[in-house]
């Protein structure tokens, strides 16, 4: 493995060649994104940590590490804000598929499959909702724990 961070590529190269319509957002490009200047719908890719699970091997050469990756959906409809309805729906059809392509997805040789997480809550704005799903994959290391 090259790269630490390369599941974030890989899960916007997955979500860009299934789920069409829908700007994929980059970690470095949500730095940019505020609540005012917010695309939606949109979906953000964000790291959200990491826990060493195992030493591997006899000779405990390498390391298995579990990231978390957050997906979130950011959705706004200024049509019927008042009650929710029609951007819960979009919301749901949207929720669907990023769970659908990703759960269970192995993102290269290097990663293992995508699993669902537990994760933060929705939070509701003013115009818009972010949902957030969160999934993991493990990936192994050369090293030792100490």
């Amino acid at each position: 493995m090259i790269d630490y961070l390369s599941a974030e590529f890989l899960i916007i190269e997955r979500l860009e060649n299934t789920i069409s319509g829908i700007k994929i957002l980059s970690t470095a490009e949500l730095a940019s994104v505020s609540d005012r200047s917010q695309i939606t719908p949109a979906i953000h890719v964000i790291y959200a940590g990491d826990k060493v699970e195992s030493e591997g091997g006899q000779m405990r050469s390498h390391i298995f590490i579990r990231q978390k990756w957050l997906v979130v959906l950011a959705v706004r409809d200024i049509r019927d804000i008042r009650n929710g309805a029609t951007k819960n729906s979009m919301a749901g059809e949207i929720l669907l598929q990023m769970h659908t392509f990703l759960a269970g997805y192995q993102l290269s040789k290097d990663h293992g499959f995508l699993r669902r997480e537990p994760g933060p809550s929705p939070r509701y704005l003013k115009n818009f909702v972010r949902f957030p799903l969160m999934f993991s994959t493990k990936i192994e290391m050369k090293g030792f724990l100490n």
